[in-house]
């Protein structure tokens, strides 16, 4: 007879990384020790508008960030927990100035703003 000890499982979770609001529900998964990193369910990429999504961080680790595909080949010897780690996509357009010096008409001037 073999008993699984409650050592031998280990949570597994991701967060969105975003205390002022939900983009995603926390993912939970219980694994044995020794199996990989479950995946995260879905695509992270389009959930924040205005934001790429940067990759994982490891809750507790050197700060490196992870693709999804490094998180899952990650095999698991402890609990482990993911934040969505994001940047803001900055936001450009453009805008024609009229420049006009004494009454005249000089130019048009051209610009992108980002």
């Amino acid at each position: 007879m073999h008993f699984l000890l409650t050592s031998d499982y280990h949570t597994v979770k991701y967060t969105d990384g975003i205390t002022s609001t939900t983009l995603f529900a926390d993912q939970n998964y219980v694994v044995t020790t020794g199996s990989h990193v479950p995946a995260f369910e879905g695509d992270p990429k389009n959930k924040y508008p205005g934001h790429h999504f940067d990759g994982w961080a490891l809750d507790g680790g050197d700060g490196k960030l992870y693709s999804t595909a490094e998180v899952t080949a990650m095999t698991v010897q402890n609990n482990m927990v993911f934040h969505a780690q994001w940047s803001r996509v900055p936001t450009e357009f453009e805008a024609t100035i009229n420049v006009v010096l004494n009454d005249n008409y000089a130019a048009d001037i051209k610009t992108m703003f980002g």
